[in-house]
């Protein structure tokens, strides 16, 4: 029950409550069960009852007994001010079980309050601050709670429907079992990625903000993900590798809520799967064949662009019986280059699978903008890239996206060499770097140190760019099927370089693909702020630089069809290729293993990454003197991700070699391998253990 005294005081009104809170701090006050509307009934009585007795006593005229309801609407009036909580101070107040329903308590304090099972339907709490509350169970069904800040509350359970949440803070909030049924969440503040429970949200009909669905929607993907894995570890050794790849695939294709319709069904593409693998070992005319298979997705067909589209004729029609076409394909068709399946029905009751036309995967030669390769082609690529081993590109409609692999008759998932937690270290030293040196431009240098600019929202598009970059070089290299090392190190380790290194190729440090980055990123910023004909200019501006940025990119990667490592310094500048690690470090006890075991969305960067870029903008040596810092809160291993001794006797000379260089702390060397089956491999010394993270592969 409410404490009498403490409501006693409130009735006294916002402004003597706020005096009496400000005069003693110590006391929390109780307002448990708190029924306001019971006590504005009570006033409508009491006023009434005044009257009443003023008649009895004759101080008021029995005449006007007729026009009493006028005669006690200023009392009640009176009263019902009370009912406005406006500005009222509720911080660490225990309301539990309260009803402010209707209640208006904009720009109130209600911060740490205990609101559990309260009713608060209908409250006007514009720009109230009910950050930390503990709303539990608590109805807000219809409240406006636009503006306000509920940074940290804890709203499981709560009742939120039709409730107003536009512009609200919501960090850190955990919405575990909410009902946010037609409640309006567009335009939610700041970074949403904090928030507990949004997978078991209802959200059916809400106005959702873009960030906020796009959360929503990878919190689907990460909760199919999680299925997907579990499936396939618990049935590994129960089901030979192609049945199991198989069941994977229909675990994304049955997911109610991210469901596909392909143009093939599931019958004829298990039929599909079969034959792929009975060619990939098959050799014809001397080689095994590469090819790739798209089945698209229903709505995205008739967007397709066939650059060969075959006619209506049985010879393109794929059976057990039939490999010869799948073959030809595999000799005749580059891998940027797809096949596209599809079922027809060539009887009453027969249905085959066929080849519809051939279409091209371009090469995306831009950056950022709009896609027109694969990333767009909802469904499923099938490709076979060696004697018994398939990949499966699986693309959602929310361009997320998984990658199965059958590699020596197991299945496994693939995972991005350019975003996990090994790399994004690498790309956030780089970044800061580039920011640092002087080839970016002074003024986009000096806005991101005084903070003119959104510092976080430019260093993330930065180490965006630089995350795209190596994703270009990475695919290239393994597209050409040569097996490369790419060896990254700091710049002050440049003039140590022939102590581990035999180079038989040293450069000017040009290209400078660092140089090439910043004059994009410069420009790139320069057409985001710009408008009308301007925008066009620089525009023009933007597609030079993007032109520039793609030729270095590439010069990179085809220096990978040569023997011999690939040497850029932390601001990438190309050192030299053609080399020959010389460390000779024993092995032994010295490496750990880590198998790519992340979500495919665990974040580039956290909040408290972003926090401490803001405090050390500008210093370069901090990195260096806070690496283990940065590494216990920033480079997250899976929690259930034990370290296991690294099999090196299992591996070849690019893979030892590498290991044997990031021995040397000294160096700190960061060094991306790439094996000839295609498979990434990354090696780094993190306090004085050799770190290997894969197989990898790019997305």
């Amino acid at each position: 029950m409410a404490n009498q005294d403490h409501v006693k005081e409130l009735n006294k009104g916002v402004k003597s409550w706020n005096q009496w809170r400000q005069n003693n701090p110590e006391i929390k006050p109780d307002l448990s069960n708190f029924n306001m509307n019971d006590d504005f009934a009570r006033a409508i009585t009491s006023a009434a009852t005044s009257v009443a007795a003023g008649v009895a006593a004759g101080v008021v005229g029995a005449a006007a007994v007729s026009l009493m309801p006028l005669l006690y609407i200023p009392l009640v009036i009176a009263k019902l001010k009370r009912i406005d909580l406006s500005g009222i101070n509720l911080s660490g107040a225990k309301l539990i079980g309260a009803n402010l329903s209707n209640a208006k308590l904009i720009d109130a304090d209600l911060s740490n309050a205990k609101l559990i099972d309260a009713d608060l339907s209908r409250a006007k709490l514009i720009d109230a601050d009910l950050s930390r509350a503990k709303l539990i169970d608590a109805k807000l069904i219809d409240a406006n709670l636009s503006n306000a800040d509920l940074s940290g509350a804890k709203l499981i359970g709560a009742d939120l429907s039709n409730a107003n949440l536009s512009r609200a803070k919501l960090i850190g909030a955990n919405l575990s079992n909410a009902n946010l049924s037609n409640a309006n969440l567009s335009d939610i503040q700041d970074t949403i990625e904090s928030i507990e429970g949004l997978n078991t949200v209802n959200v059916n009909n809400a106005i959702l903000s873009p960030a906020l669905k796009g959360i929503l929607d990878k919190i689907k993907i990460i909760v199919l993900f999680k299925k997907l894995k579990d499936h396939i570890n618990e049935n590994t050794n129960k089901s030979d590798g192609l049945n199991l790849l198989f069941e994977a695939i229909q675990v994304l294709i049955k997911d109610e809520e991210s469901k596909l319709t392909l143009k093939v069904t599931d019958i004829r593409l298990q039929e599909l799967i079969e034959i792929a693998y009975a060619v990939s070992v098959r050799k014809q005319e001397s080689r095994y064949p590469k090819f790739k298979l798209y089945v698209s997705e229903e709505e995205c067909y008739n967007n397709l662009k066939f650059i060969i589209s075959f006619s209506n004729q049985r010879n393109n029609h794929i059976d057990s019986n039939k490999l010869a076409t799948l073959a030809r394909i595999g000799i005749g068709i580059p891998q940027y280059y797809s096949a596209v399946v599809t079922e027809k029905a060539r009887t009453e009751n027969q249905y085959t699978v066929e080849i519809e036309g051939i279409i091209k995967l371009e090469k995306d030669d831009l950056l950022e903008g709009k896609f027109n390769n694969q990333d767009n082609l909802i469904g499923l690529f099938l490709s076979v890239e060696a004697p018994g081993r398939l990949s499966i590109l699986y693309n959602f409609k929310n361009k997320f996206k998984v990658h199965l692999a059958l590699i020596e008759g197991k299945v496994k998932i693939n995972h991005d060499p350019v975003q996990n937690p090994l790399v994004n270290l690498v790309f956030f030293k780089i970044a800061k770097n580039l920011i640092n040196d002087s080839s970016i431009d002074e003024k986009i240098r000096d806005d991101f140190r005084n903070n003119k600019i959104n510092s976080r929202e430019g260093f993330f598009t930065l180490i965006k760019t630089i995350q795209k970059v190596w994703h270009r070089i990475l695919q290239l290299a393994v597209d050409f099927g040569h097996g490369s090392q790419f060896v990254i190190i700091p710049k002050k380790s440049v003039a140590k370089l022939q102590d581990y290194f035999n180079i038989e190729h040293l450069t000017t440090q040009e290209p400078n693909l660092g140089k090439c980055i910043t004059k994009y990123f410069n420009q790139y910023l320069t057409y985001n702020s710009s408008e009308g004909t301007k925008a066009s200019d620089e525009l023009e501006k933007l597609v030079i630089a993007n032109g520039e940025l793609i030729n270095c990119i590439d010069l990179i990667a085809y220096l990978s069809s040569i023997d011999g490592c690939i040497i850029l310094d932390d601001s990438l500048s190309l050192i030299g290729f053609g080399g020959e690690i010389r460390n000779q470090e024993n092995l032994e006890e010295k490496c750990v293993e880590f198998a790519a075991n992340f979500t495919p969305f665990d974040p580039l960067l956290t909040d408290d990454l972003l926090n401490f870029l803001d405090q050390n903008q500008s210093e370069e040596e901090n990195l260096e003197e806070d690496k283990s810092k940065i590494i216990e809160s920033f480079v997250k291993f899976p929690p259930d991700e034990e370290p296991k001794k690294w099999k090196f006797e299992e591996f070849g000379t690019r893979h030892r070699s590498a290991a044997r260089l990031c021995t040397n702390q000294e160096l700190d060397p960061f060094v991306f391998v790439v094996s000839q089956t295609g498979d990434i491999r990354e090696f780094i010394n993190l306090e004085n253990k050799v770190r290997i993270l894969g197989p990898l592969r790019p997305l």
